[in-house]
């Protein structure tokens, strides 16, 4: 996305199916590695508090590698956030700087989620390695909060995505106002006027330009039918 290159479609098929081969693998072996004796079954004092069964070396080598997996998640926004800001500022036309700008509050929604819901996680998995146990049992109860909010970024991230989209925005404004319409809720005049709303700056000016356009095809059908009445009273006058 940064430095495109002119490659087939094919290849870009083959390199997205690899990477994602690749991603699959790696989470498998990472998940593996307590099966294959990577645990603390045969030493409870080596066990992690906040994940019983798992060994404090093998949390805090998940920690690493996640840690690296974000710190390349965050270069690789950053490197789109500089060329969304880039593109916006050359752009000279209003409508394509007020995409580069929504572009770029997308990423940077992107970004403060993914930070918000996995960092408490690693603090919190660096405090249950290095503190002791004693004070892990005593002070790291009730937090399985925090592993939820890890994994309820990967249904925030769709969401955002989603919603970000006016398209989207407007099904779901179209599905709401069936409801309320079967329900007794709305009348159909409101949720005509909720969806006019909906409508981008965009669109209101495409659909502003249509009244014109038919009143300019009615004005050319019109002459067209009034040629052949001049051409019947110049034989007549004839």
């Amino acid at each position: 996305m940064v430095r495109p290159v002119a490659e087939s479609g094919a290849t870009k098929t083959g390199r997205v199916y690899g990477f994602i081969g690749l991603c699959w693998l790696l989470a498998g072996l990472l998940g593996l590695l307590p099966l294959l004796g990577w645990n603390c079954v045969c030493a409870f004092e080596r066990c992690s508090s906040l994940l019983p069964l798992y060994a404090k070396d093998y949390v805090l080598f998940c920690v690493v590698v996640f840690a690296c997996i974000l710190a390349t998640i965050l270069a690789l926004y950053g490197a789109i956030f500089r060329v969304v800001q880039a593109n916006g500022q050359k752009a000279l036309r209003a409508p394509a700087r007020r995409k580069s700008r929504r572009l770029l509050k997308t990423v940077l929604m992107i970004l403060v989620a993914f930070v918000v819901c996995w960092g408490p996680l690693f603090c919190l998995l660096l405090a249950d390695t290095f503190g002791s146990t004693v004070w892990a049992q005593e002070y790291l109860r009730g937090m399985d909060w925090i592993l939820a909010l890890a994994v309820l970024n990967s249904a925030i991230n769709p969401l955002i995505y989603s919603f970000r989209s006016r398209e989207v925005c407007r099904a779901v404004l179209a599905f709401l106002c069936c409801g309320c319409l079967r329900l007794g809720l709305r009348g159909p005049g409101d949720c005509l006027t909720r969806a006019t709303e909906a409508h981008s700056g965009a669109s209101t000016t495409d659909s502003s330009l249509r009244p014109r356009d038919s009143f300019r095809g009615s004005r050319s059908l019109s002459f067209r039918m009034r040629e052949p009445l001049s051409s019947v009273s110049s034989v007549r006058s004839v």
